[in-house]
C-alpha cells in the first residue's frame, strides 16, 4: 500500500481577494438540501466512508471548492496511510484551504467576476483547485492560520450574521490598508489592534510595516497572514477517477445514485458542485462532499422508500446539526447537481 507522507518544504504563493464574496444565502434551507421525515425510520442499506475530515465553516468566504478538494485529498490520504486519524490531524501538516484557493487564483490570474464571486468557485471547481495545489507541489500549512480560530471569533447568530461580520472584518481591515496608503502617516499601531482583535494576529509594528509595501491589499493580506510561515506541506494527489458522468451523458438520479454506491465502497469521497439559491433570487455554484448512501423505508418490509446522501458541507457544525447531520434526500439534491450538463463527480480511484 503506497503510504502517504507530509514534508515539511518552502514555498511562496500570492493571495486573493477574499473580501469579495457574492450573495450566496447561507440560511439552513436550500432545495438542495431537502430533509426526509423522519417517518422513514428503517435503515435497509446504507454505504458510508471511514475517516473523514471534520467540518468547518468558511464563514460565507468564496471558498467552498478549495475546502471541499481539500476534504477529498485528506480523506483520500487518511484512507492510505492508516496511522492517519483524520479527526485529529495536526495543524502543521494540514494543507491551508487559504493557501489552496490562492493557489487556484493565482493560476487563474486572480481575477473577479462581476457578481463577485471568485472564478475559483464557479469556473474551476474543486479538480482545478487540486490539480493546481499538485503542480505547485507544497502549500502552506493550516498552523500557518488556523482559519478556524477565526471562524470561532464570529459563533453568534444565524449563519448569515456570522458570513455578515466575519467579511466586516476584512471590510474593515481592507479601509485601514487604504487609508495607509493615502496618508503620509501610517497608524501602523491601528493596524496593529484590528490584526489582534478581528483576526488574532500578534505581529511587529516593522513586519506590518513592511507588509503594507505590498501593491494591493490582497497581497498585503496574504503576507499578513501566511508570507512570513515556513511551515508548508508536500502536496501529491494519487490518481483521480475518471469524469463521470461523460459530457454527453445526461444521467438519471438511479444512474447518478448507482455510480455514487460504487465510489463509497471503494472509501473514496465524491465531490459535487450544486446549485443554491441566492439572496437576488438566481443561483450559484457551491462545492460539497459526499460521505455515505442510505436507503430508509418506513416499516422493514415497506417499498415507500428514501435514498438519502451524507452532505459534508462546509458551512458548519450548525448547518449539519439542522440539517439531519447532513443527511438529505438524495433526488433534490441530484437536481441541483445537474450532472452531465454543468458538472461531473469528482473522486479518487482507490482501485490503483
Amino acid at each position: 500500500m503506497h503510504q502517504y507522507k507530509f514534508v515539511v518544504l518552502l514555498s511562496t504563493v500570492s493571495f486573493l481577494a477574499l473580501v469579495f464574496w457574492g450573495e450566496l444565502s447561507l440560511s439552513l434551507s436550500h432545495k438542495a438540501f431537502t430533509p426526509v421525515s423522519s417517518s422513514y425510520a428503517v435503515t435497509v442499506s446504507k454505504e458510508e466512508v471511514n475517516n473523514i475530515p471534520p467540518v468547518i465553516s468558511i464563514d460565507g468566504l468564496p471558498i467552498c471548492c478549495a475546502e471541499a478538494a481539500r476534504t477529498l485529498f485528506l480523506q483520500d490520504a487518511c484512507q492510505h496511510n492508516t496511522k492517519l486519524d483524520c479527526n485529529s490531524l495536526k495543524p502543521n501538516i494540514i494543507p491551508s484551504v487559504l493557501s489552496m484557493a490562492a493557489l487556484a487564483g493565482e493560476a487563474s490570474g486572480g481575477t473577479l467576476k462581476t457578481n463577485n464571486f471568485l472564478s475559483i468557485d464557479d469556473i474551476h471547481g474543486m479538480e482545478y483547485v487540486l490539480h493546481q495545489s499538485q503542480n505547485a507541489g507544497v502549500v502552506y500549512a493550516e498552523s500557518c492560520y488556523q482559519f478556524d480560530q477565526f471562524v470561532a471569533k464570529y459563533n453568534t447568530g444565524t449563519l448569515e450574521e456570522k458570513a455578515d461580520a466575519s467579511r466586516n472584518a476584512f471590510i474593515a481591515l481592507k479601509d485601514k490598508y487604504n487609508k495607509s496608503k493615502l496618508e503620509a502617516s501610517t497608524c501602523l499601531e491601528c493596524l496593529d489592534k484590528e490584526l489582534r482583535t478581528d483576526f488574532n494576529i500578534s505581529l511587529q509594528l516593522e513586519e506590518i510595516r513592511d507588509a503594507l509595501k505590498e501593491d494591493s491589499f490582497e497581497r498585503f493580506l496574504h503576507k499578513i497572514l501566511l508570507g512570513s510561515c515556513k511551515q508548508v506541506v508536500k502536496f501529491h494527489l494519487r490518481a483521480l477517477g475518471p469524469a463521470w458522468p461523460p459530457a454527453d451523458l445526461t444521467p438519471s438520479s438511479a444512474k447518478s445514485i448507482e455510480k455514487i454506491i460504487a465510489i463509497l465502497h471503494s472509501q473514496a469521497a465524491v465531490g459535487m458542485n450544486v446549485m443554491i439559491e441566492n439572496s437576488k433570487g438566481g443561483y450559484d455554484s457551491h462545492c460539497i462532499v459526499i460521505t455515505g448512501y442510505r436507503k430508509d423505508c418506513k416499516t422493514k418490509e415497506s417499498t415507500d422508500c428514501k435514498e438519502l446522501l451524507h452532505v459534508h458541507n462546509s458551512w458548519g457544525a450548525d448547518w449539519q446539526t439542522y440539517n439531519n447531520d447532513g443527511w438529505v434526500d438524495a433526488e433534490p439534491l441530484l437536481a441541483q447537481a445537474k450532472l452531465g450538463k454543468d458538472s461531473h463527480l469528482v473522486y479518487f480511484d482507490h482501485s490503483l
